[in-house]
């Protein structure tokens, strides 16, 4: 996933939004056009809003190892809602080998 801070890990996505990962204090605005690229397929400027974070601590010295951020999508168009049609159920048909020893598919 791409915003205006840089490029950041998506762990999770569904018709409603998706979850990504990034380093701690990141500066996530509530509204901003997002770009999702993959393999499968990309979503374009799509509109978001922050809908929750939460910041995940090292155990050892208690301090932020890196937050999650939980967005909703907003209205997206025809194409963008195929394209993500096409992108999760690709992800649910083929998981990788890394999501399977974890036992969490996308």
């Amino acid at each position: 996933m791409i915003n205006h801070d840089g490029v950041f890990q998506m762990v999770d996505i569904s018709e409603g939004g998706f979850c990504f990962k990034c380093p701690p204090y990141a500066d996530v605005l509530d509204h901003w056009v997002a770009e999702i690229l993959t393999p499968i397929g990309d979503l374009k400027e799509c509109e978001v809003e922050k809908k929750w974070s939460e910041i995940y601590e090292n155990g050892e010295v208690h301090r932020p190892s890196f937050m999650k951020f939980g967005v909703k999508f907003g209205q997206l168009t025809k194409n963008q809602h195929e394209n993500l049609t096409k992108l999760i159920g690709s992800i649910s048909e083929n998981p990788t080998d890394w999501e399977i020893d974890k036992g969490t598919v996308l």
